[in-house]
């Protein structure tokens, strides 16, 4: 395993060349070329001469599909839309993990002859560590017992969402938590969740 200062496409052995020779090389079609997984604590916005970027930080691996070269490093940028989305999920966790795929295929109107893909391999989420904690705990089911729905969502880090049934959903509610409310929503411990979206 490599150990990078930080984990992009170049880094992991995906210049332009390279890229073009692994489409080449694979008929000339759309070719997966790394997959990464991290978990991120934090995200800085910064910009060079080739524009703005996103540095994640926290633990990331990735391996070259190609070579199957793997790599280890403490901070990841990803292309710019991938990187928005895992720092507005930190708005809501002190982590989130993911993992994705990325891919590249031939496109005649691009300056390079390629555009990336990116294909989630896990949905991006808050981590479940202090969702257990909490629940162990008994802070959760202490603050849906007195009805503190708002200091419930500061507490848990997720947000209520309408429902097509009334009341709100709970899609980001990690699992742990998730299991707990939606079974108080159903003895109707607290009118405004809604075990259904």
């Amino acid at each position: 395993m490599e150990l990078l200062r930080k984990i992009t496409i170049s880094t992991c052995g995906f210049d332009k060349t390279a890229i073009n020779a692994a489409i080449a090389q694979n008929g000339g079609v759309e070719t997966d070329l790394l997959k990464i997984a991290g978990v991120t604590t934090k995200a800085t916005p910064g910009q060079t001469d080739k524009g703005e970027f996103v540095k994640l930080m926290g633990e990331f691996r990735a391996i070259n599909l190609v070579s199957g070269e793997l790599f280890n490093s403490a901070a990841c940028i990803l292309p710019n839309f991938v990187s928005d989305a895992i720092a507005a999920a930190l708005e809501q966790s002190n982590e989130v993990e993911f993992a994705l795929m990325i891919s590249a295929k031939p496109n005649a109107k691009s300056v390079t002859g390629y555009e990336f893909g990116v294909t989630p391999l896990v949905e991006a989420k808050a981590s479940d560590k202090l969702a257990g904690l909490l629940e162990s705990s008994g802070m959760v089911q202490t603050l849906a017992q007195k009805g503190r729905v708002n200091d419930l969502r500061r507490l848990c880090l997720f947000r209520l969402e309408p429902s097509r049934r009334g009341g709100f959903c709970l899609p980001t509610l990690p699992p742990a938590l998730a299991r707990y409310c939606f079974a108080c929503a159903r003895r109707g411990s607290h009118s405004n969740f809604s075990p259904l979206a």
